[in-house]
């Protein structure tokens, strides 16, 4: 049997304007691949990018879509709807949490 060693998953993005973000998310007990995880990540933030540079979307916007994309896909799950709901929320706090903490370097401003 195949067993995680990994806990953290270290994530960086780097905004247009060139400010770096760097995150280390606790990824949960029952992440089967913490690759796939990252790679999911990084196609759900591209495409956002994507759209905005395409269309003026509000912040608002975007987190209300995601939220309603955990809705959705949470209750596309095969399971009691109060299992999915616990395991939902423990994962959007961790994600909060590492967000909190989350480390930001600002590009350095000078005369050009």
């Amino acid at each position: 049997m195949y067993k995680k060693n990994t806990t953290k998953l270290p994530y960086t993005v780097t905004t247009d304007t060139l400010t770096k973000i760097n995150f280390l998310f606790d990824l949960s007990v029952n992440t089967k691949s913490p690759i796939t995880v990252h790679q999911l990540l990084d196609i759900v933030l591209t495409n956002i990018t994507q759209e905005t540079r395409i269309s003026q979307i509000s912040n608002g916007d975007i987190l209300q879509s995601l939220a309603m994309a955990l809705a959705v896909r949470m209750k596309m799950i095969a399971a009691d709807d109060a299992l999915v709901e616990k395991m939902v929320m423990e994962l959007v706090l961790k994600a909060l949490n590492a967000a909190k903490k989350a480390s930001i370097t600002e590009v350095s401003k000078g005369n050009a």
